[in-house]
């Protein structure tokens, strides 16, 4: 959305603080980069995320899925657009967000699937006729 990134992260939760904003930035391995923009979170992002490539913008979607806590987590190719160190690393922190929750994730990720307690592997195609 037009807006700073924290604008952007509030969209999850209307009501955080600044440190809300930051923890759930560290746990989706945003913090760094996003204290590195030019003025932080107060960092004006475009349309769609102008400003910022498809694995930050992932981690910003991220953090905003730790800041509304939900009971059931959908995710799509969560780790898609990141190098393996740091889809590592976010697998760590969304499994341990996930907890006590639900969670669903499609993936073609085959590393990224084994971390997770159940699979159920679609044939090419997903089954169709």
């Amino acid at each position: 959305l037009p807006g700073s990134v924290a604008d952007n992260l509030r969209v999850a939760d209307p009501a955080a603080s600044a440190e809300d904003l930051l923890s759930a930035l560290d746990a989706a391995c945003a913090g760094e980069f996003v204290r590195a923009l030019p003025q932080g979170m107060d960092t004006e992002l475009g349309a769609q995320g102008y400003g910022l490539s498809g694995g930050p913008l992932q981690r910003l979607s991220l953090a905003r899925l730790f800041l509304a806590r939900p009971g059931l987590i959908l995710l799509d190719e969560p780790t898609a657009s990141l190098d393996p160190e740091s889809r590592d690393r976010v697998m760590d922190a969304v499994l341990r967000f996930a907890a006590g929750r639900t969670l669903v994730v499609a993936t073609h990720d085959p590393e990224g699937a084994a971390r997770l307690e159940r699979t159920l592997h679609l044939p090419d195609g997903g089954g169709r006729p």
